[in-house]
């Protein structure tokens, strides 16, 4: 039942936020900021995005999964906008899952020359 409970408690917004903000200050990569500055950062996000992911990923949901159910590919995860630099107010957005996980380690630099590439050859194919 405590378990039933927890796992309901973090299938909220509240409760998801909480999890994510202690998971994150355990990866490894510095957090300069507090707590209420990361629910800032997200509470500005809905109020521009609602719960779209502005990486084009869906919409961002706040359920749990039991080791039983596949991976929540919606679920809301916090990334670095710049994987080079720590998390700060600034280098903070919510993206789901799935997106975070394709975005991968990928530097900035490593996606404008994708980018760069991509245009190059749709300019000399006339696509």
């Amino acid at each position: 039942r405590a378990y039933a409970t927890t796992k309901k408690y973090k299938s909220t917004e509240k409760g998801a936020l909480m999890q994510l903000w202690s998971n994150m200050k355990h990866r490894g990569h510095k957090v300069e900021m507090t707590f209420e500055q990361f629910v800032n950062v997200w509470k500005e996000q809905k109020k521009e995005r609602g719960y779209a992911c502005p990486l084009g990923g869906g919409t961002i949901d706040f359920k749990i999964t039991t080791h039983k159910e596949k991976h929540r590919l919606n679920r809301i995860s916090p990334d670095r906008i710049d994987t080079t630099k720590e998390y700060t107010v600034e280098n903070l957005w919510f993206v789901t899952t799935k997106k975070n996980t394709e975005k991968g380690s990928c530097t900035l630099r490593i996606m404008e020359l994708i980018l760069e590439e991509v245009k190059r050859k749709l300019n000399e194919k006339k696509i």
